[in-house]
């Protein structure tokens, strides 16, 4: 029965690998250009990290794809099928793994360029350390979901709770910003949104991965700019 259920379907490996390199490279031709443009970028300024330069296109491919699919999740938000719960799984699934890797990436980056005051003012001045901090928001979000542990942590970071008894909203304060574990998807373009809700301000802040990740892929084509001279 089991081989017979099996047989039923193509492969899975080459359907996923067949789509990832649709959307990675065949649709999103020009953005994925832009990735190797930043990698090789990097290669230059920070010649003895080779390893990076691989890390950042492997990033932008996997944002590529990201972008590929949320042209078709756009519509997700008012399907009520199973495979549309499917594709929604999927889709924050990959979203939430590409913060991950967002992040970490470039934490280290920024911890080598640090090392350089040259680079480390054109990393701020092509807004790159704004960009990140929205990353490392997001990530608390999406990506914690906890309080941290250590006494530096705590006296800045805490877990909130609104509303009363079981139908309260969990959340997590970060600093100055109270991060609240809704999310959705974006109307215009289909992407997930994190909804940080500051306590500085009176209204929310949405994060959105296509719009973090356009800002982060224009402040490295800029800091790229600026390194170049």
């Amino acid at each position: 029965m089991t081989s017979e259920v099996e047989s039923s379907f193509v492969s899975i490996l080459e359907a996923v690998t067949g789509a990832y390199a649709e959307g990675a490279y065949i649709r999103q031709q020009d953005r994925n250009q832009k990735w190797l443009e930043v990698s090789f970028g990097l290669g230059r300024i920070a010649p003895g990290d080779h390893i990076l330069v691989s890390d950042i296109q492997v990033l932008g491919r996997l944002d590529c794809f990201l972008c590929a699919l949320e042209k078709e999740t756009v519509g997700l938000a008012k399907a009520t099928s199973d495979s549309s719960l499917f594709a929604f799984e999927l889709y924050t699934t990959l979203s939430t793994a590409w913060l991950s890797l967002c992040y970490e990436r470039m934490r280290l980056i920024r911890q080598r360029i640090f090392q350089n005051s040259l680079f480390k003012e054109r990393w701020h001045n092509a807004g790159l350390e704004d960009v990140f901090q929205l990353i490392e928001r997001a990530r608390v979000l999406e990506l914690k979901r906890e309080v941290p542990k250590g006494d530096d942590l705590h006296k800045r970071s805490q877990s909130l709770r609104f509303g009363i008894g079981d139908d309260a909203d969990e959340t997590y304060q970060h600093g100055n910003t109270v991060l609240n574990l809704v999310r959705g998807l974006d109307e215009h373009d289909g992407s997930l949104v994190w909804n940080a809700i500051s306590i500085d301000v009176p209204h929310n802040c949405f994060v959105s991965r296509r719009g973090l990740s356009n800002e982060l892929l224009d402040a490295l084509l800029q800091w790229k700019s600026l390194s170049a001279g």
